[in-house]
């Protein structure tokens, strides 16, 4: 690079890399990134993957709580990730979240059993309210008179579209 004309500094590089131009196709400049940046960018990447796959010691504390762990205190691991947290905490925690507090790692178990869970509690829902009241809709309909005028045709067809909208719903 003898030349200081033939050097500029590439413009999406957040490292200040300057860059010969007789080196570079200038169709690629705008766009792409730094090439001195991505020829680095695989040995970060491995770095990275490799440090994360070591194992932390465990924390001085429960990370739900931040109390510092008792000689008598119950703990338990996240089913996944396998950190450590106290017994009571960690229960009250899978009441309201599949994931693990300090990395996110959902338990699969939890969440099929709450899935079904969900699906009973809609049956439930269906079989004890829904069902009920769109049988006594569809006896009325059948004792009752003919609607007395468009109005009352209209919420007639608008509650018996309802009922079967939300019939194939719950079956399916």
């Amino acid at each position: 690079m003898s030349d200081r004309q033939d050097v500029f500094m590439w413009p999406t590089c957040v490292e200040g890399h300057a860059v010969h131009r007789g080196c570079v196709d200038p169709r690629s400049i705008a766009a792409s990134s730094c090439p001195i940046c991505q020829a680095v960018a695989p040995s970060i990447l491995v770095r990275q993957v490799e440090h994360q796959e070591e194992r932390t010691p465990e924390p001085d504390r429960c990370s739900i709580c931040l109390e510092n762990w008792g000689d008598e205190d119950a703990r338990i691991t996240w089913p996944s990730c396998t950190h450590f947290f106290h017994k009571s905490c960690l229960e009250r925690w899978r009441q309201s979240s599949v994931a693990c507090p300090l990395c996110r790692e959902v338990d699969q178990t939890l969440l099929e059993n709450r899935a079904a869970s969900e699906a009973t509690e809609q049956q439930i829902t269906y079989n004890t309210i829904f069902a009920p009241l769109r049988d006594e809709f569809l006896r009325r309909l059948a004792e009752d008179r003919a609607p007395a005028n468009a109005r009352e045709a209209e919420e007639v067809a608008h509650l018996r579209n309802f009922f079967q909208r939300e019939d194939a719903r719950y079956r399916n």
